[in-house]
């Protein structure tokens, strides 16, 4: 605590009220201005996906996402059942993650357990996708897609509210350990 010695001790538990006091007024106005800044930009990078067929003729792809929003990108690719193609359907972003917290203490700084995790967890975006394009290779496994449009229509936590757009993309699909891709949102 600052040293205000011509205060004393119930002159400064006065000016902390005070500073209180005007803080909570002073808060309330930067959060409301922040959130009528308009939408924010996020991009994240994609890796490790796993492809998967599901029951009623769907295409589950899961990616890991690394930047803005980290967390697990989940695509659902509905089967048209006219057409037989894979062009529209739902998606799902957790935005949830493990952070190393500072080593306290006496704990040896070569010991892994040491350093504790504190698991985030901001929340859920989601909504529909179109626009899909797969790319299948000669062995008829699915390796990338493009021109993946997303409509966020949902949000949960942090994300409450929200709604935007966004794009994805991502090559490699068949390999676990090579996969590349990008998402962007805007919301």
């Amino acid at each position: 605590m600052a040293h205000w010695p011509s205060l004393g001790r119930w002159g400064r538990l006065v000016a902390l009220c005070a500073l209180a006091a005007l803080a909570g007024p002073l808060a309330s106005t930067t959060s409301a201005r922040a959130q009528s800044a308009g939408p924010q930009a996020y991009t994240s990078t994609l890796s490790h996906a796993r492809v998967s067929l599901a029951a009623g003729n769907h295409v589950v792809i899961t990616m890991q996402a690394t930047g803005d929003l980290p967390g697990l990108l989940t695509l659902t690719l509905d089967e048209d059942p006219a057409t037989g193609s894979f062009t529209k359907g739902s998606w799902a972003l957790a935005v949830s993650y493990a952070e190393y917290l500072p080593i306290t203490g006496t704990a040896p700084s070569d010991d892994p357990d040491a350093q504790p995790l504190e698991y985030v967890n901001k929340g859920t975006l989601g909504g529909t996708l179109t626009g899909v394009t797969l790319q299948i290779d000669s062995n008829g496994q699915l390796v990338g897609l493009s021109g993946v449009q997303l409509s966020i229509v949902s949000g949960s936590l942090q994300f409450d509210g929200a709604t935007g757009t966004g794009a994805t993309q991502a090559t490699g699909l068949a390999d676990f350990d090579h996969t590349s891709g990008s998402l962007s949102l805007t919301f």
